[in-house]
């Protein structure tokens, strides 16, 4: 161990949560010893910080060195996300969704997905875009689907940029008049196309 993690080490055992934080993505990160990250992540979650409470949370909820329970990461996302972390916020949506450690509800989980894909979360957004898809905790809107299919595909979302082709390219989107609808980025290339003739 270097100089600066013994220091860290010895300011995460005095208690600093931050530190303690910091120190179990050290041991993630860098030495892969996920006991330790564990270790270091109830600790910083027992002073409740949200995002040492929101990595050891998804822990449990993958089973990730320590053993699967739905049961213990939905309080925790659920505390983590009203201490503002988006990640816990992302997870307690995907649990009322899918009834991972609490009762399923839909109707719950969709408004909190659509809430993270609002603030630009990737993922969210490819949740919220199937969920419009297969009316999902809202009705079945492909217009809605493919704008957001395309957002989290402008991150880098592989599976986004997929399902956006499957849709954009086989669906005609019109109005209740029949009047041909447009997306977002279709009417601002439309716009830049207008501006430059």
């Amino acid at each position: 161990m270097n100089k600066d993690i013994l220091t860290l080490k010895s300011e995460a055992e005095r208690g600093n949560a931050d530190k303690q934080f910091e120190l179990s993505q050290y041991y993630f990160e860098k030495e892969e010893n996920i006991e330790e990250c564990i270790h270091w992540l109830k600790a910083a979650s027992s002073q409740k910080h949200p995002f040492a409470m929101t990595n050891l949370a998804i822990c449990f909820y993958f089973g990730d060195g320590v053993e699967k329970s739905y049961k213990t990461s939905f309080p925790m996302f659920e505390e983590a996300s009203e201490l503002g972390d988006i990640n816990a916020k992302y997870y307690l949506g995907l649990s009322y969704l899918n009834g991972h450690g609490t009762e399923k509800d839909i109707v719950k989980g969709f408004p909190i997905l659509l809430e993270c894909a609002k603030e630009g979360m990737s993922l969210a957004q490819l949740a919220v875009a199937d969920c419009y898809k297969d009316g999902v905790g809202t009705t079945v809107d492909l217009f809605e689907a493919v704008g957001w299919y395309y957002a989290s595909a402008e991150q880098g979302i592989e599976e986004a940029g997929i399902k956006f082709n499957e849709i954009y390219y086989f669906t005609s989107f019109h109005d209740e008049n029949g009047e041909q609808r447009f997306l977002w980025f279709e009417e601002e290339h439309l716009r830049k196309t207008s501006k430059s003739q």
